[in-house]
């Protein structure tokens, strides 16, 4: 029986960028950062059997649906908000707003990810019907 294998800077890159619940891009050199501290710190052996180790299936051609949108996959898997909390939720969306319109340097993608926050405070969308005091 083989011994696990020690796990490089490259591997421990690409498993913590695999291992968020929602799609984040995380810088490579913030990657590369995090990999190599841990490293120093911890001594880690690969699974190869892990599903993170396995070759991504290629799509067959034709159309594809898109990907569900992160934020909302998010709140599925993680959260249900109260009353209370998407209230508060969106008061801070509102200022994050703000500071986009106000500020200036966002992109774009910050846009884009505020607006898909927001729909987590939309009244349908996984909010519980308890409210704490």
């Amino acid at each position: 029986m083989n011994a696990p294998q020690v796990m490089t800077v490259d591997q421990v890159m690409h498993a913590l960028d695999n291992s968020t619940p929602y799609p984040i891009e995380l810088h490579r050199d913030v990657l590369r950062c995090m990999a190599q501290r841990m490293l120093e710190m911890t001594e880690m052996r690969l699974r190869p059997e892990h599903e993170v180790w396995q070759p991504e299936e290629q799509p067959e051609p034709g159309p594809h649906p898109q990907p569900e949108d992160p934020a909302v996959v998010f709140a599925d898997q993680c959260t249900t908000l109260t009353g209370p909390e998407r209230i508060m939720l969106r008061y801070a969306l509102d200022q994050a707003q703000e500071n986009i319109w106000s500020e200036g340097g966002f992109t774009d993608e910050d846009q884009a990810a505020l607006t898909s926050l927001l729909r987590l405070t939309d009244e349908g969308h996984n909010v519980s019907s308890r409210v704490d005091h």
